[in-house]
């Protein structure tokens, strides 16, 4: 198997709550990558660097779209998203590739997907996004990236945040009103339809998996591992 061949941009996204962020900045995660066959014989492994998207390419951009003091409109929203990807393509995951590193990304495209779903002058939102993903990240990256979806229910999502005690704009959505989980369930959906992507869509889209929010982080890391041994082997004819 060759070195081009392996799957090393890993996206975890997911609706808040999720556990994405918990799983993607976790140390024993790190560990079991670097240690894994495919990425410390083949790659020549050089650590793990984990990035936010959005936040790392343009920092001032995530403080942007999720201040709840600021109000965008989605087209906006979406702009300053494929803005920030661009930089952190550029900026962070290439070099960070190039130095033998495996990229986690904490939310990436997918996210825009669900979030900034809507039409301008008769366009999907989805075909600008696609066409802007294709050009941002190119086909050599996004045939190197792998994408884990947590999917939680709305009560598990409200339960957790409850805890945490903070909200951002995405985030505010959740209230104690009933359009609250009206809110959830379509990104919910969205997320989940991105399995069956259009056919523009499917170009970006590929490698998409839906794990179990729900379980022990442990188990979902363990979860991640089996799926990357199976992609990351030699495929057979």
């Amino acid at each position: 198997m060759k070195v081009d061949e392996i799957k090393t941009i890993i996206v975890l996204e997911g609706i808040n709550g999720c556990g994405k962020s918990t799983i993607a900045f976790n140390s024993e995660f790190h560990e079991r990558l670097t240690s894994n066959d495919k990425y410390s014989n083949i790659l020549g492994c050089n650590g793990v660097s984990v990035f936010k998207c959005p936040g790392d390419g343009i920092p001032e951009v995530r403080n942007l779209i999720k201040e709840k003091d600021y109000t965008f409109n989605e087209y906006t929203c979406m702009n300053l998203s494929l803005a920030d990807m661009n930089e952190l393509v550029i900026e962070c995951i290439r070099p960070a590739l190039k130095n033998h590193r495996i990229v986690i990304l904490d939310r990436c495209f997918h996210s825009t997907f669900v979030y900034q779903n809507f039409h301008i002058n008769g366009t999907k939102s989805s075909d600008i996004i696609t066409n802007n993903v294709m050009n941002i990240f190119g086909k050599d990256l996004l045939d190197k990236m792998i994408t884990f979806i947590l999917d939680i229910p709305y009560e598990v999502s409200k339960q957790r945040r409850d805890f945490v005690g903070t909200i951002d704009r995405f985030e505010e959505e959740f209230d104690e009103d009933s359009s609250s989980k009206i809110f959830f369930n379509e990104k919910r959906f969205l997320y989940l339809n991105l399995l069956t992507p259009s056919k523009t869509a499917k170009t970006v889209l590929k490698d998409v998996f839906v794990l179990d929010g729900t379980v022990d982080i442990n188990q979902n890391i363990s979860n991640i591992i089996s799926y990357l041994d199976i992609v990351n082997s030699p495929r057979s004819i």
